[in-house]
Formats: structure tokens, sequence, C-alpha cells
């Protein structure tokens, strides 16, 4: 578990950064997913 000073003084892992823009292009996508269900929805009723 890192402490609050110890992710300051640290500089984050190229690892950390990867994951955190994997994460970011999945939330996108999944929002994009979302986006689109709805409408298909809303347009096929």
């Amino acid at each position: 578990m890192l402490w609050p000073d110890d992710q300051r003084r640290d500089e984050p892992s190229e690892d950390v950064r990867e994951a955190l823009r994997m994460l970011r292009r999945a939330m996108v996508v999944a929002a994009l997913v979302a986006a689109l269900v709805m409408a298909f929805v809303t347009f096929r009723v």
C-alpha cells in the first residue's frame, strides 16, 4: 500500500501510466457503446 508521501515523491512508473491510458480508452469505448445501445433502443421503439 502506497502512502500519499510515497506517491508524491515517486514519479508514476511507465506501467502505471500505460494502465491509466488503457483504462481511459476502455472508459471512452464503454461510453460510445452505451450511447449506441441507447440510440438503438430509442429508435427501435
